[in-house]
């Protein structure tokens, strides 16, 4: 199986939520509503490919237009959500807590809150470290790594606040 992209995470956890089938128009919305609070939301072909590769490895099952994740498709999603290390990015991480506010599956959603707990003390550690590393660091240096401390202690708030 190929690796799973941030689209693909986005879409699995929005059809995790979901009781009933939804159309792909219905998922492309629910994932652009998440994605354009971290980037540019995804074009309906980038959208309905990541659809279709995902009916073609069984992650989704769909008849027409309707689509709903499959139990290997909830299987992926929550390995990758609980078990494949997080990249340091900002937005990668990101994307991490967007999916996990789109789940429904509680049990699910715990445990990666748990899991982001841990990565956000990991990622605020980075910062830390990076701001003490090199005290003759240039302005854009300095500016990132202020923005990188500030969004750390907002995903923390985020993050604390989804578990209750």
């Amino acid at each position: 199986m190929p690796p799973i992209d941030r689209l693909h995470i986005l879409l699995l956890s929005a059809l995790d939520g979901q009781k009933e089938p939804v159309t792909r128009y219905e998922a492309m919305n629910i994932v652009n509503k998440a994605a354009s609070q971290i980037d540019k939301p995804y074009s309906p072909g980038a959208v309905y490919h990541a659809i279709k590769r995902l009916g073609a490895e069984k992650m989704i099952n769909f008849n027409q237009e309707m689509i709903s994740i499959s139990p290997e498709g909830a299987q992926a999603l929550e390995s990758h959500l609980l078990h494949t290390p997080i990249p340091e990015s900002t937005a990668a991480l990101l994307y991490i807590v967007f999916s996990t506010c789109l789940l429904t599956n509680k049990t699910l959603q715990k445990k990666s809150l748990s899991r982001l707990q841990v990565e956000l003390i990991k990622f605020n550690q980075y910062n830390e470290s990076a701001s003490v590393f090199d005290s003759k660091l240039s302005a854009l240096n300095l500016a990132t790594n202020i923005c990188r401390k500030h969004i750390s202690v907002a995903l923390k708030k985020i993050v604390l606040d989804l578990g209750d």
